[in-house]
């Protein structure tokens, strides 16, 4: 009458070892997605805070821009860019050119790459930039301050 694995409890009753394990197995697989799950929520919710924050007037991807619109534009040197190794470097980037070419819409979209890996981003415009620098100068309490305001990647 001993109690061995592959026979119900003592006296035959109770369960099977085989049965708790299976539940034990199955609990550790649910507490393992159930972390998984957490993290990339968690993640998921760092990244909308950030693109929340960097103030972009609209959402731009690389993937929607017309590379065969600018044949000048080196694309490959674009796509190099969206690994954000420059912000690492602390290298600025600045976009020139006439109106239309898709300035904005390469730096939103590098923004919002730079949001995914991690850094916060702010989005100016040079206007934007000036305009707030400006009232920041000319009013008695601005509501921010330049330390704050460049304190982006």
């Amino acid at each position: 009458m001993g109690c061995s694995p592959t026979k119900r409890g003592v006296d035959g009753g109770g369960f099977h070892f085989e049965e708790a394990h299976g539940v034990i197995t199955q609990l550790e697989a649910y507490r393992k997605a159930l972390v998984e799950y957490e993290i990339q929520t968690r993640e998921q919710n760092r990244i909308q805070r950030r693109v929340k924050t960097a103030h972009f007037p609209t959402y731009k991807e690389l993937a929607d821009f017309d590379f065969s619109a600018l044949p000048s534009l080196n694309k490959a040197r674009i796509l190099d860019l969206t690994r954000g190794e420059y912000i690492t470097k602390h290298e600025t980037l600045i976009f020139i050119g006439n109106p239309g070419l898709g300035k904005t819409h390469l730096a939103i979209s590098l923004a919002l790459a730079a949001c995914r890996q991690g850094p916060r981003v702010r989005f100016w415009t040079a206007a934007g930039f000036v305009n707030a620098i400006y009232s920041y100068c000319f009013t008695v309490w601005g509501g921010f301050s330049i330390n704050k305001m460049l304190h982006y990647s």
